[in-house]
């Protein structure tokens, strides 16, 4: 980000709406792992490091909103 590129997160049609942490710092988005099948992947991205937490979802939930637990930053 510090150089201005672009990364294209949104791979393709599979990959639902990003949400972005309230921060700014994250931004999170689940993606069907294959064509057809329930099961998504949940990616977290810092936007800073680059870093990124996979959580595997076997109920294909719809991320809808970021949640802040206190303390935990």
């Amino acid at each position: 980000m510090q150089d201005g590129s672009i990364i294209d997160l949104c791979i393709n049609a599979r990959t639902g709406l990003p949400i972005w942490s309230p921060d700014s710092t994250k931004i999170a988005f689940s993606r069907q792992i294959e064509s057809g099948e329930q099961p998504r992947l949940i990616s977290i991205v810092d936007i800073h490091s680059g870093d990124v937490v996979q959580l595997y979802d076997e109920n294909a939930h719809n991320i809808v909103g970021w949640i802040t637990i206190p303390g935990n930053n």
